[in-house]
């Protein structure tokens, strides 16, 4: 299928690009009759010429099982798809857009803007009269934010969507189109990244925590340490990190931390900030967790000094934790 592989050819290349996608975060679809083709959950788009990541779906099955409510869409799996991958859990918003092919990134300007108070202000400048976008608050991905667009696509048409603390939607009728249109979306977007406080908290090293000097800005700049601190941003921060990034307390060593935001959230942190030093990252990461903490720095850069942030509520958290269509991403992650 010529469309597939050229659908390929541009997951691969944006799946490469840090400042569009991170690790595996981020998915495409492609429409050709009643088939309805769409990233595996789990998979990097990065891998798309590299192994199969695509499931094959009955698109007009697809859609009857959103109507009637559910998630779950293995049941309209078509007989040559792979039977090894299940559907990305942002199935029903790929099935409901009308376009041929549908992408959907982190990608790094379109992030910064959806977590800005001013964010629909500073997208209504750069965008109209150039794109057909719209903004959709925040919802939980699968159902949820699927319904949500689905609502906002009834006001008027839209080719770009600028989803609240989770990223960036573009349609088009082509791979290609769709690609352009991102990287255009992104240029118009752009926010001049910044050079955060350098710093080291090589003296709080642990058997399980390194420094990471590198990203020491997300615990030395005292106003991107109080945005991460204060909420997480984004879903795959809050699956693949934890949530909002934790900061050792005046005088608490590095165990009796883990030990406390463990004992209430239920995780151990990826990722720790000592307030004027530096950042601690998990010895034992994984690269899903790496990548998400990495574009996450890359959006903290891009913050304007003094900006209003919007987090996502205490319940986006439980929305998602335990959550089995999340369950199973953490589990590839963690492979």
């Amino acid at each position: 299928m010529t469309r597939l592989a050229d659908l390929a050819a541009v997951s691969a290349r944006i799946g490469a690009d840090p400042l569009l996608v991170q690790g595996p975060g981020g998915n495409a679809s492609l429409k050709v009759g009643d088939e309805l083709w769409v990233k595996a959950s789990g998979v990097w788009l990065a891998q798309a010429l590299q192994r199969p990541i695509f499931v094959g779906l009955a698109l007009g099955a697809v859609r009857a099982a959103i109507a009637a409510g559910h998630e779950d869409f293995t049941a309209a799996r078509l007989p040559q798809a792979d039977a090894a991958l299940r559907p990305s859990i942002e199935t029903a918003l790929h099935a409901l857009l009308p376009h041929a092919v549908v992408l959907h990134t982190h990608a790094a300007n379109s992030m910064t803007a959806s977590i800005l108070a001013d964010g629909p202000a500073r997208v209504a400048t750069a965008l109209d009269g150039h794109h057909r976008w719209a903004w959709v608050p925040y919802h939980r991905p699968g159902a949820p934010l699927a319904a949500a667009i689905a609502a906002v696509l009834h006001a008027g048409p839209a080719d770009v969507l600028i989803l609240a603390n989770h990223g960036i939607i573009v349609a088009a009728d082509t791979p290609a189109a769709a690609e352009a249109a991102l990287r255009d979306v992104e240029a118009r977007l752009a926010f001049t990244p910044r050079d955060l406080p350098t710093g080291s908290a090589a003296a709080y090293e642990t058997t399980d925590y390194a420094d990471v000097p590198e990203r020491a800005g997300l615990a030395t700049d005292a106003g991107v340490a109080a945005i991460l601190t204060a909420a997480p941003l984004f879903p795959d921060q809050i699956v693949f990190v934890g949530g909002a990034v934790p900061a050792l307390a005046p005088g608490e060593s590095v165990a009796a931390a883990v030990t406390r935001i463990h004992a209430a959230t239920g995780v151990a942190p990826a990722l720790l900030l000592v307030p004027g030093h530096g950042t601690l990252l998990r010895r034992d990461r994984n690269a899903a967790a790496q990548a998400v903490i990495d574009g996450l720095y890359d959006v903290a850069r891009r913050v304007p000094v003094g900006a209003s942030v919007t987090g996502l509520a205490a319940s986006a958290a439980g929305e998602l934790l335990g959550w089995d269509a999340e369950t199973y991403r953490q589990g590839l992650a963690a492979k």
